[in-house]
């Protein structure tokens, strides 16, 4: 095998890694955003409704 043969091999496990990495991002994100609507919420019902 020569060392050009592991150029497609090594670029498709570096495009897993990444495609992986953004995904847990993404789900970090999603859980950030989830906590922040919730927040918002709750302050929202604190002024509008004295809670």
């Amino acid at each position: 095998m020569k060392d050009n043969d592991t150029t497609p091999i090594f670029l498709g496990v570096a495009a897993i890694g990444v495609a992986i990495w953004l995904h847990i991002k993404n789900a970090e994100f999603q859980t950030a955003l989830s906590q922040c609507h919730s927040d918002f919420q709750s302050f929202k019902e604190g002024v509008l409704y004295g809670k």
